[in-house]
Formats: C-alpha cells, structure tokens, sequence
C-alpha cells in the first residue's frame, strides 16, 4: 500500500468506522423502508442551481464512488471530498443495492425525477451521471435499463450525452452501451489531474497509470465518441510556482484529450489539503517554502490563475478551444475568493479577473485576457504576489517539498516507517517540466 493510500484512510478512518456499523444496521432494515428514507434523503438534498443553458449536469444520488469506499476502509482520491454532505445516503444505498439492485435502481432513476421530471425537453448538452457511471459496482446495467426505461427521461433524442467514469471502468462494451443513447456524440469525462504519472498516482491516490489512460481513449476514439479530461489547477501541499507550472505541463501534455475540465484546488474538509491546513497552519517551515499560505485557506491565488491561463494561451492560442472551467467548482472558488478580497482595494481587479476568465472560456478568445493581463501586471496587486512566488519553492524543488510535506503527515496519520516507504517511492520521481 503506497504511502498516501495509508494516509487517506488514516483521514477516513472515523467515518469508515461509522460506516460499516451504520452498513450493518441498515441492512437489517426491509427494502421498503430503506426505499422510503432514501427517498427522504433524495427529496431533502439541495440540489446545485443550474443557470447554464447549453449544458444540463444531473449527478444522480447512488451508492458512492467505488474507489472511495474500497472495502469499507474508506479513502481516495486525495483531493476529493463529495462524500460527508450525503454520506448516510451512500450507506443506505449500498445496503438496498445488497438487498435488491432493480429497488436500487429504481432510487437512482427516482434522484433524476425529483431534479428533472419525465419526458424533460434536453438541453444541447445533457450530462448524466454518478461517481463511476461505468462502473459495475455503482452503475451496472440494471441501473442503466432502469435509467433509460419507460416512460422516458427524456421527450426526444438527447444529441449530445456525457457522463463521468474512471478510466480504469471503461470498456468497448460500455462505451457503446451509452452512445446508443446519443444522437450526435457520447463525451467520456475522466479524472487525469495531472500529466505526470507519479504525482497522480503517489501523490492523489488516483491509481490510473498512463498506459490505461491511452487505452481507454483509443477505446473512446475508436467508436466515435469524444474524451474529456478532468484537470486540477493546483494539488494539495505543493507552492503557487509549483501549481502554475504543472498545471501548464499537464494541459500540453494530454494532447489526445478532445477537451479539458480545469478544477481549482479546494478544501471539503476530509481531503488532503485541508488537513494540510488544520494540522499545518503555524508551521514556519510550511510557511517558509509556500505550502501555507493562510489567508488564502489552501486555495490557488486567483492571479496564478491569471497568469497561467495567459502564459498558456499566449504561447498557442489554439490551446483555449479545449478549455472548459468545472461550473460547480469554479462557482465555489469565486465566492470563496470574493469572501476574501470583499473589504480589500484589490476587489475591482479581482472582479475583473473573474469576469475575463469566465467570458474567455464562452468565447474561446484571449483577448480581453491579454488586456487585462497587461493591466494587471502594472498594479501593486501583482507586484506583492510576484514577491510572494520569489520567496516559494519551484519546480526544481518538487521534490524537496512533497518530502517535506510528507515527513510531517508521517508524524500526524502514518509513522516512520511509513515515511521511510515513501522516501522509496520518492526515489522513483523524475519530472522533466
């Protein structure tokens, strides 16, 4: 077990304890009344608004992402926490789907109806999904028949489909199972996160190799559909240098990926980052080399996003007709970054930033990009953050800095062995930027 998987679970830990006794509990319940309170659950839930008229996303309640639940050791991808707002959910979807997976099914397709009705007119975009849509476990085909059964979702055809699922649940069969359902293309989004392997792997926990990668978009390609590729600006315990610098390599990296979801880094609670931050906050050495930045509570600076997206475009400006900016994130980040700057005299430039970085994404066009770039590096708003990112470590300090961080999570979740296992790891990362 890789160093960060043990750390994972060690966060985890309290609610996989919870977990497998509510599991136990509930599955001595009958099917009708679990039925009856996940209905209660589903009906409470605060469903995201959508304002977007292109694009529809409906996340359908289910029993949880396969790779977070493991087997009831709770843990994942290191970044994510989508797990603690419905978490008594999840369990009392697991235990029906033990019990009867047509009732769990039904639930599944119950969560589209409370968000969405029957016979919906579609959007342009339909995007429909659970964690691992592809997945078995989670979504196999008697959901998927439930889903699309009669009467239908839908009035008519849906043209473009999409819908989320990990790489390593992607098969021929599959794919083509879900493009029935579309009229013009089926899009296959995927969490990458990173170009490099090593981070991805040893450093999110995402357990997707680049080999499987490439085969699950030749898979994707050679039935006519469409890759998107789930991008994080930002991972957790490393500096803004750091962040901008790979989020570039990354983005010209994945260069067979039709498009791109860009995600900024942000706290949930019992992911990585934020524990960074609850256990690190006061750390002078964290602080020294650019991990801790506390006001900005583990987040990117919007100005890193600024200039990467400026460095990126302006260097190929091709690049920016795959772009896409993650709305439910994005929309979260902002308002946290607003909270932030709401009394400061940097408000206006934040605001602009927002308003330019929205609109560019709409249009595909970096001008007003430029613009507004040009304006900001001339104001003592950017100059304090370059002297910010002078005092942080770069990318030639990689190493030095996930070691670092990972020394002190040692002393918190794991122990020294742990830690000595990860200086092996480690010995194996070579990033060539």
């Amino acid at each position: 077990m890789l160093f960060i998987e043990k750390v994972m679970k060690e966060i985890w830990k309290p609610y996989a304890d919870v977990y497998k006794d509510k599991l136990k509990e509930y599955s001595k319940y009958d099917e009708e009344t679990l039925k009856d309170i996940i209905k209660k659950g589903i009906d409470n839930y605060k469903y995201p608004a959508n304002t977007n008229q292109i694009v529809r996303m409906t996340s359908m309640i289910s029993c949880g992402c396969p790779h977070w639940r493991g087997n009831h050791a709770l843990g994942g991808c290191s970044f994510c926490d989508f797990f603690t707002q419905t978490f008594e959910v999840f369990i009392l979807a697991e235990a029906l789907k033990r019990k009867n997976v047509a009732s769990y099914a039904e639930m599944v397709r119950y969560s589209f109806q409370v968000q969405r009705g029957e016979k919906v007119n579609p959007l342009p975009i339909e995007f429909i999904t659970v964690f691992d849509t592809m997945n078995e476990n989670e979504f196999g085909n008697i959901v998927f028949n439930e889903l699309f059964s009669d009467p239908p979702l839908y009035n008519q055809e849906i043209r473009t489909l999409v819908c989320e699922t990990r790489i390593n649940s992607i098969t021929e069969e599959a794919v083509l199972l879900w493009k029935s359902k579309a009229r013009d293309d089926l899009v296959i989004e995927s969490g990458i996160e990173v170009g490099n392997e090593w981070l991805r792997n040893h450093w999110l926990n995402k357990k997707i190799t680049d080999v499987e990668m490439y085969q699950a978009w030749d898979i994707i390609h050679k039935a006519g559909c469409s890759v998107n590729s789930d991008i994080l600006f930002g991972i957790p315990g490393i500096t803004e240098r750091q962040s901008i610098e790979l989020f570039k390599y990354t983005y010209k990296k994945l260069t067979d990926s039709n498009s791109f979801v860009v995600s900024p880094l942000l706290c949930k609670g019992n992911d990585l980052q934020s524990n960074i931050i609850k256990h690190f906050s006061e750390d002078k050495e964290m602080i020294r080399i650019g991990v801790i930045k506390k006001e900005l509570s583990g987040m990117p600076h919007i100005l890193s996003l600024l200039t990467a997206f400026h460095e990126l475009f302006t260097e190929d400006e091709t690049l920016i007709k795959k772009l896409g900016l993650a709305q439910r994130h994005f929309s979260e980040y902002y308002s946290k970054i607003i909270y932030r700057f709401r009394k400061s005299e940097y408000y206006p430039l934040v605001d602009s930033i927002i308003q330019v970085l929205t609109n560019m994404c709409l249009t595909q066009n970096i001008d007003d990009l430029r613009d507004l770039y040009d304006k900001i590096i001339r104001t003592d708003f950017y100059h304090r953050y370059l002297e910010q990112l002078s005092l942080e470590y770069g990318m030639e300090q990689l190493n030095e800095t996930l070691h670092i961080v990972a020394k002190k999570l040692s002393n918190v979740y794991s122990n020294e062995e742990g830690f000595k296992e990860f200086e092996k790891e480690l010995s194996d990362f070579n990033f060539q930027y």
